[in-house]
């Protein structure tokens, strides 16, 4: 599936996000175990991370999240703070695959560029599309930022 991960998405039924494994050894009955192996699989940690951001946001995402929620936006679902594989994103449309990413001035060194890249390409690899939005001009021209997301919904 990617580069330098050992396992691929299985065909057939029970396992559509990973490879099923058969363990007969690990079996008390004789018949074999199954479990799942998942290529950057969202560990539950990260879950509970998320659910605590979505508690905490930020002034810009709270602001955004304003123009985004309960379909406000051409009735375009939003979820805020969802994790996608071992990342938890500020928003998502999952329809679109549209991430929406809030950037301030933590985004500006050469550590946080390398892993916002980083980041950004694994989710276009997941078939994400990744739209960066910077926190002043979520504060000064919502109706911009807005405009913005929507011509990218459009762009399909």
């Amino acid at each position: 599936m990617f580069a330098g991960c050992p396992f691929s998405i299985a065909d057939g039924e029970g396992a559509p996000t990973g490879r099923m494994r058969s363990l007969s050894s690990d079996s008390r009955d004789g018949k074999p175990f199954q479990f799942r192996l998942h290529c950057m699989k969202t560990l539950p940690l990260t879950f509970v991370r998320a659910k605590s951001m979505r508690h905490q946001p930020t002034e810009a995402e709270r602001k955004l999240w304003g123009g985004l929620r309960n379909r406000r936006l051409a009735d375009f679902k939003f979820v805020r703070q969802q994790p996608v594989g071992p990342y938890i994103v500020d928003f998502v449309c999952r329809k679109e695959k549209l991430i929406i990413e809030v950037d301030g001035a933590t985004h500006g060194n050469d550590v946080d560029v390398e892993y916002d890249n980083r980041r950004t390409c694994f989710l276009e690899r997941q078939g994400y599309r990744v739209h960066c939005v910077d926190n002043h001009v979520v504060f000064t021209d919502i109706g911009s930022v807005l405009d913005g997301i929507y011509t990218v919904l459009m762009r399909r």
